[in-house]
């Protein structure tokens, strides 16, 4: 008798035990982490307008990139209206462009991100307003000449804001003249162009760009010109080096193996008629 209450005791408080474990790991199991996400705002004029998103999260490693994460865009004011949905890529970064006409003089954008399995939901603002930055790119006698013209919405200049007047290059841009230029009370710049760019056909990008402004985001015009220098083509592709394709192999590699491939080929062609004379002998 005493032995099946001792077994029923073990049995009950391995059930506790269990029960207790299971609670514990399904509660580790919920708790999920926090979702850190970046949003800037970016405008081409005459082209797109969109926002650059970033998410990361804190790992045992530092900041990690927060990869495949789900979200939704929303455009908030009087009435609060869905713009689109979309999905960071594999570095944790998604680029949603704005549809025409839906930017306006202020604006607040809300991402937002739910039901994830492994982050909590977030929610992450941006405030913006709309300017219009004109550029142009004029040639004359006296020179070259870029002047561009920072307005807000209404079309009131905006003064006393850096601009960077640069060539746009493969990875970063190179700046013209002084790189940034702070525009007067018309809102105005004028940059001279006093050096000489190169580039492989000739043409160049010039562009004119308000970076990174805590109210108006990161806005560039962008001029189209043909007065670059024009580089020498230093490919060799089409001549006989050790890194140019097979049919381009160089002769020396041609001629001097085969020769002497040739010439074992010879000696064991001379030592088997030997053999033959031997075994005839």
């Amino acid at each position: 008798m005493k032995t099946i209450q001792k077994i029923k005791s073990f049995v009950s408080i391995l059930l506790v035990m269990t029960f207790v474990l299971s609670a514990f790991n399904s509660n580790a199991q919920e708790e999920k982490q926090s979702l850190s996400i970046s949003l800037t705002y970016n405008k081409i004029v005459d082209g797109d307008s969109f926002i650059k998103i970033i998410t990361s999260f804190k790992g045992k490693d530092g900041w990690e990139e927060a990869k495949n994460i789900p979200f939704e865009i929303y455009k908030i004011g009087d009435v609060e209206t869905l713009l689109g949905k979309g999905m960071t890529d594999m570095h944790g970064v998604a680029i949603y462009i704005f549809p025409k006409g839906i930017i306006e003089a202020e604006n607040t954008i809300e991402l937002r991100t739910t039901n994830h399995l492994k982050f909590e939901d977030t929610t992450e603002s941006l405030y913006f307003k709309d300017v219009n930055l004109f550029a142009e790119l004029t040639l004359n006698d006296d020179g070259k000449l870029i002047t561009a013209l920072l307005k807000d919405n209404q079309g009131n200049p905006i003064a006393e804001e850096g601009l960077k007047v640069q060539v746009r290059r493969l990875i970063k841009g190179l700046g013209v003249g002084d790189g940034t230029y702070y525009t007067d009370e018309a809102g105005e710049i004028s940059v001279p162009i006093e050096e000489d760019f190169h580039s492989f056909d000739g043409n160049l990008i010039f562009e004119v760009v308000l970076e990174e402004h805590d109210e108006y985001g990161t806005v560039r015009a962008l001029m189209n010109a043909d007065f670059g220098i024009k580089g020498t083509d230093l490919s060799t592709f089409d001549k006989r080096t050790m890194w140019s394709p097979v049919n381009k192999t160089p002769k020396f590699f041609l001629i001097f193996p085969n020769l002497i491939l040739l010439g074992i080929l010879g000696i064991f062609l001379y030592l088997i008629i030997n053999l033959k004379k031997i075994s005839k002998s």
